[in-house]
């Protein structure tokens, strides 16, 4: 069964010379067993990266462990969830 979320993510390290972030309004997916799962970017406002990952408007193939490892990274970043409430994965599935 896979699950789904859709997550904002404001990357502070993305700060343009303006002042302006970078937004990606991304959709990760993952199994139960963790062995499926995928981060799509639906769109940004202006391109950048993750750590070590090229983000563009295509599938980004990406452990969960890096997403988990990026949300503990940037604990200030704007991650919300479908439901409006902030988002996390679950320690469990890293």
């Amino acid at each position: 069964m896979m699950k789904e979320d859709k997550v904002m993510l404001n990357d502070e390290e993305m700060d343009n010379v303006s002042g302006g972030k970078t937004t990606l309004t991304c959709e990760i997916k993952y199994s139960e067993r963790k062995q499926a799962y995928y981060v799509r970017v639906h769109n940004y406002s202006e391109k950048g990266t993750f750590p070590n990952i090229s983000i563009s408007d295509s599938t980004i193939n990406v452990g969960l462990d890096r997403i988990q490892e990026y949300f503990d990274r940037y604990p200030g970043a704007d991650i919300i969830g479908t439901d409006g409430k902030p988002f996390s994965i679950p320690k469990d599935l890293v």
